[in-house]
C-alpha cells in the first residue's frame, strides 16, 4: 500500500473508496451473500419498491416492523430499479451501492482520525472485508447494522478530534451522527450514546465536560423527538420501548454469558466448517479461524485492562485535567468499544437476550482496534508500503470469503445459489444461522420455477403462503412479484403486518398460493376448498392453489377506502 503520510485529492479520495467498496459489496453479494440470503435481506428490496412507488424515503405504503428504516440500502435497491434492474439484479446493484455510499463515509472519517487519507483509505476496505457470519448478513448483507456502525465510529473520531484540538465544528459533526442513529432508532442511540459519555468524562478535561453533556444529550433530545414525530406519521408494527422489561435476577449471568459469546464468535466465521474429517485446507481455516477468535478475546481482556487502569487514574488525580489517551487516537476508540462492549452486554442481558447484535457497532469498533494494533506491530518491523499490503493479505486470510471458498463445493453459479442448494461441509451450531441455511430447502428450484412460470403466464403478482423466510425472498428471486407471508391463530387467517406492504393485502380476484405443510399452509388449503380454489400443480412437498382472497381485512391497510393501493391480482 501507499505510505500513509501523503494525502491525495479529498475528492479522489471519496471515488477511489467508492469503487472500492462497490467492488467489495458486487463481490459479496454476486457469489457470497446468495448461500446466506434471507427474508429480511429480501425485505429491503420490498421497500425500495415502495420507495420507488411514491417517491418518498418513508413511504406510507409500507410496515416497518420494530423501527423506522431509512440508513439502509433500500433507498439505492430503489435507484438501481430505477436504473432498469429488476429481481437479484436490483438487490445485488443496490447493496452495492449503498456500501460504496458508506465506504466513502468510512473513508473519510478515518482519513480524519489517522490524519492521512491514505491510511484511512486502507482501513475502510479492511473494516468491509466480512470476517463473520454479522459482517456477512447485518453489515454487507441485509446492511441492517452497516450505517450504524460507520456513524457511531464517526461519533467517537470526531468526538475524540474535538477532546484533542478543541475545535466545536468536530463535536457538531460528530453529533450529527448521533442524531442520524437515534432518528431511526432512539434504543441504538442511547447504547451509543451511554458508553462514549462515559469515556469522554474518563479523558476530556473538566473544563470539556459540560460543553460535551450539553452538545451530545441535546442531541440525543432532539433526534428523539425526530423520531417520535416520524413514528406517528409512519407508525411502526410493535415499539419494543412500551415491553421492555427486565431479566430475572437468577437468569441475568446465564443470558449474559450466551449473549457475550455470540458477540465474541461473531469476529470469526470459523465455526462454518464442518467438525470431524477435514481436507488440509479445511483444517487451515478452522485453526486460522479460531486463531482470530481467541486473539480477538485476548484483545477485549487488554482492552478491559486498559480501562481499569485508566478509571483508576482518573479517579486519583480528582478529575482535574485530561489524561490518557491524548494525543493516543486509537486508544479512545478503544475505551469507547470496551464500554461499548460493556454496557451493550449488560444491557441486552438485562433488557433483551434475544441477540448481542444491538450492540454489534462496539464490536465493530474493537476490530478496527484489533486490526490498528496489528497493523502498528508490522510496521515497527517493515515500511509503511509493505505493513499495508501484510495487513490486507491476512484480513482476506481470516476472512469469510477465505473459509466459503474451502468450505463450498463452487460452481460459481452467483446469485443462482440463493436457492439452489450445493454440498457443503459445513455445521451450523447456532439457531440464526439454520435459518439462514433453511431458506435453501423451503424453496426448491422446481417450486420458484413453476411459480415464476404461472406468475408470468396469467400477469398475476401475488402469491401467499405461511413462513415470513420461505415467502419474502420470492420478492427479489423473482421479478415484479409480490410474495406475503401469512398466519394463523384463533380460526383466523391474516397477514403479520410485519416488514411488507399494506396494499398486498388487499388483492382482488385470484391469487397464487404457495402451500407446504405447515400449519397455516393447511389452514388456508381447508379455507380454499371451501371458497372454490383451484389446486394447480400438486409438487415434491408443495403445492399451488389458485383462489380467492382466505385471510380477514387488515386494519391497516384500508382496503375498503383505498382502491387505489390495491395491487393488480
Amino acid at each position: 500500500m501507499t505510505t500513509p503520510g501523503r494525502n491525495i485529492n479529498p475528492f479522489l479520495l471519496l471515488c477511489i473508496a467508492a469503487l472500492l467498496a462497490f467492488g467489495i459489496g458486487y463481490i459479496h453479494h454476486q457469489w457470497f451473500f446468495p448461500h446466506y440470503f434471507n427474508g429480511d435481506a429480501a425485505t429491503m428490496q420490498i421497500l425500495g419498491k415502495a420507495i420507488l412507488d411514491e417517491g418518498s424515503l418513508l413511504p406510507k405504503d409500507f410496515h416497518y416492523g420494530n423501527q423506522l428504516i431509512f440508513l439502509r440500502s433500500s433507498p439505492f435497491i430503489a435507484l438501481a430499479m430505477l436504473l432498469n434492474f429488476s429481481a437479484y439484479e436490483a438487490f445485488l446493484v443496490g447493496s452495492s451501492l449503498s456500501i460504496a455510499f458508506w465506504g466513502a463515509v468510512l473513508a473519510c472519517l478515518l482519513s480524519v482520525h489517522f490524519r492521512s487519507q491514505k491510511k484511512g483509505l486502507l482501513f475502510s476496505i479492511l473494516l468491509l472485508i466480512p470476517l463473520g457470519i454479522w459482517d456477512i448478513d447485518y453489515v454487507l448483507g441485509q446492511q441492517s447494522h452497516l450505517a450504524n456502525t460507520v456513524l457511531a465510529l464517526g461519533f467517537v473520531i470526531l468526538t475524540y478530534r474535538w477532546i484533542e484540538d478543541k475545535n466545536k465544528l468536530f463535536l457538531l459533526i460528530g453529533c450529527a451522527c448521533l442524531f442520524l442513529i437515534t432518528s431511526e432508532s432512539p434504543i441504538r442511540g442511547l447504547l451509543v450514546l451511554v458508553p462514549v459519555a462515559i469515556a469522554i468524562a474518563l479523558v476530556a478535561d473538566v473544563k470539556a465536560l459540560p460543553a460535551a453533556a450539553v452538545g451530545t444529550s441535546t442531541t440525543f433530545l432532539l433526534a428523539y423527538a425526530a423520531n417520535n414525530l416520524l413514528t406517528r406519521l409512519r407508525p411502526i408494527s410493535l415499539d419494543y420501548s412500551s415491553k421492555i422489561a427486565l431479566t430475572p435476577l437468577n437468569m441475568l449471568v446465564p443470558h449474559l454469558r450466551v449473549t457475550s459469546r455470540e458477540a465474541l464468535e461473531s469476529i470469526s466465521h470459523w465455526k462454518a466448517v464442518g467438525q470431524g474429517d477435514l481436507s488440509f485446507f479445511g483444517s487451515i481455516a478452522f485453526a486460522s479461524g479460531r486463531l482470530l477468535y481467541f486473539c480477538f478475546i485476548l484483545f477485549a481482556l487488554w482492552g478491559v485492562l486498559k480501562l481499569a487502569a485508566l478509571s483508576y487514574k482518573r479517579i486519583a488525580n480528582g478529575f482535574r485535567s485530561s489524561i490518557e489517551p491524548n494525543g493516543r487516537p486509537n486508544h479512545f476508540v478503544l475505551l469507547a468499544a470496551t464500554l461499548g462492549m460493556i454496557v451493550g452486554a449488560c444491557a441486552v442481558a438485562a433488557l433483551n437476550p434475544n441477540s448481542s447484535r444491538h450492540y454489534l457497532w462496539a464490536v465493530f469498533l474493537m476490530r478496527f482496534c484489533f486490526l490498528a494494533a496489528i497493523y502498528d506491530l508490522i510496521a515497527k518491523r517493515v515500511t509503511a508500503r509493505f505493513s499495508g499490503v501484510i495487513i490486507l493479505l491476512l484480513t482476506l486470510f481470516f476472512s469469510s470469503w477465505f473459509i466459503d471458498l474451502i468450505a463450498r463445493n463452487w460452481n460459481f453459479q452467483g446469485p443462482q445459489g440463493v436457492f439452489n442448494s450445493k454440498e457443503t461441509r459445513y455445521r451450523y451450531e447456532t439457531p440464526y444461522e439454520d435459518v439462514i441455511r433453511s431458506h435453501i430447502e423451503l424453496n426448491p428450484p422446481e417450486a420458484v420455477q413453476q411459480i415464476d412460470e404461472y406468475l408470468k403466464k396469467t400477469k398475476t403478482r401475488n402469491v401467499y403462503g405461511a413462513n415470513f423466510w420461505r415467502m419474502m425472498p420470492l420478492n427479489t428471486v423473482l421479478e415484479d412479484v409480490n410474495a406475503q407471508n401469512l398466519k394463523f391463530k384463533d380460526g383466523e387467517i391474516f397477514t403479520p403486518d410485519w416488514l411488507d406492504r399494506p396494499s398486498w393485502a388487499c388483492a382482488e380476484g385470484d391469487v397464487l398460493y404457495y402451500l407446504k405443510n405447515d400449519p397455516t399452509d393447511m389452514a388456508i388449503k381447508e379455507k380454499l376448498k371451501v371458497t372454490g380454489g383451484t389446486e394447480i400443480r400438486d409438487g415434491d412437498g408443495y403445492s399451488l392453489w389458485r383462489g380467492p382472497r382466505v385471510w380477514k381485512d387488515s386494519p391497516t391497510a384500508n382496503c375498503s377506502n383505498t382502491a387505489a393501493a390495491r395491487p393488480t391480482p
